[in-house]
Formats: C-alpha cells, structure tokens, sequence
C-alpha cells in the first residue's frame, strides 16, 4: 500500500525533540526577559521606553534567530542518528 507508518519509536524521538525545543525556546524567552528588565530598571531608569522597545524588538529577533540555527543543528544530528542506526 502507498501509505507509510510511522513507526512509535520515531513518534517518540519525534516529540522528546519537539519538547527539547520548546523548553529552549522557553529558557531564552525568560533570559531575555531578565536581562531586558535589568537594562530598563538599572540602566535607564525608567526613561527613554523608546530604546528599551528598541532593544527589545532587536534582541527577540536575535533569540528567534538563535532559536531557527539551534533547531536546525538538532534536526541534523537526529538525521545523522538516524542514517548511522540503518548502516
């Protein structure tokens, strides 16, 4: 038949990756949204919200970037695992 099954092992390694990511994506999210407090209350001192939203803007766009490069490795990695179980 021209269906394919996936099989439960795959399932499996498909969602601990799919977590994997998703509490990294978590931990950078809360890193970024205490370091961005600690610049807006320490450094500028409540003044001048247009750098602070600059800044912010900025450094989430880093951290999705971030994000993309890191998926991407770990994508590559389980197909390595994956062509090294089939030799």
């Amino acid at each position: 038949m021209g269906i394919v099954k996936i099989t439960d092992q795959k399932r499996l390694r498909e969602k601990k990756r799919r977590k994997k990511t998703r509490n990294l994506l978590i931990f950078l999210i809360v890193i970024h949204l205490i370091i961005n407090l600690y610049i807006w209350v320490f450094v500028l001192k409540s003044e001048n919200i247009l750098i602070f939203i600059f800044f912010f803007i900025s450094s989430l766009i880093g951290i999705l970037y971030l994000y993309n490069y890191i998926h991407k490795k770990m994508l590559e990695k389980e197909r390595k695992r994956s062509v090294y179980r089939f030799r």
